[in-house]
């Protein structure tokens, strides 16, 4: 009787709904994680010190303060450049480390449970972090560059966020030969995952098929991208801060 009562209740047990059912946990994979949320945390962190850095000067400026920081030291280029320093330093310590205790404490928990680590995974990660920290802290710098200009956090940000939503969606209207290699999303990619795999129609298709055409963009030509429209915001707030009255 006992065995039967048993059985019994282990039948009902299995016809109840099981967590495992509802929850399901992948292996934690490091090689996995860093083509995943590593890329999730570098762009948290890259909006977080672009934040930063708009709302570090913006204050001055609605607060009235920078014309009384021009007393002291008139040599507008060269207060220009001592905030933007200022603002890229402390956006590379931010973002270097919480990427450094982000991939520490994932490595420590995959040693705790005994995963196994491919070799050079190690590396690769904290190579991806130390690019993904030159990222976050340029885009700090960005940020600051665009508020100098604007002299308005506000205005910052909604420039930034009309450029974000309406860039892609304009140049994928326009749909011109190898408008990809232009998409933001991309080359932020190629940075902090050194390299970016996208592919393009081709010019011409046979009739029974059209094939794709692999093409590549490498961390240099993120950078590249990057860089540009870092000089692009830079440039003409550097000259306007020097000619404009300030308030």
């Amino acid at each position: 009787m006992g065995g039967s009562g048993d059985v019994r209740s282990a039948c009902e047990d299995m016809m109840l709904p099981q967590v495992g059912w509802f929850v399901s946990r992948e292996a934690l994979d490091l090689d996995t994680e860093r083509h995943g949320s590593g890329v999730g945390v570098a762009i948290v962190l890259t909006m977080l010190m672009l934040l930063l850095g708009t709302t570090f000067v913006g204050h001055d400026w609605n607060s009235g303060s920078m014309s009384n920081q021009l007393l002291f030291d008139p040599r507008r280029v060269r207060v220009w450049a001592a905030k933007g320093l200022v603002v890229l330093l402390a956006g590379l310590v931010v973002a270097g480390a919480v990427l450094a205790a982000y991939w520490t404490g994932l490595w420590a928990l995959a040693e705790h449970r005994d995963v196994p680590i491919r070799d050079g995974v190690l590396s690769d990660i904290y190579r991806q972090a130390w690019r993904a920290t030159l990222v976050a802290g340029f885009a700090g710098l960005g940020g600051y560059a665009m508020t100098m200009l604007f002299r308005s956090t506000v205005a910052t940000l909604g420039v930034l966020f009309a450029v974000a939503i309406a860039g892609p969606l304009l140049i994928t209207l326009l749909g011109f030969p190898g408008n990809e290699r232009l998409m933001p999303q991309n080359n932020y990619a190629a940075i902090v995952l050194d390299g970016f795999n996208y592919f393009v129609p081709p010019d011409t298709c046979a009739p029974d098929a059209c094939n794709a055409v692999h093409k590549h963009l490498g961390a240099v030509d993120g950078a590249t991208y990057y860089g540009f429209l870092l000089l692009l915001a830079a440039i003409p707030s550097v000259l306007s801060f020097r000619r404009r009255d300030v308030p």
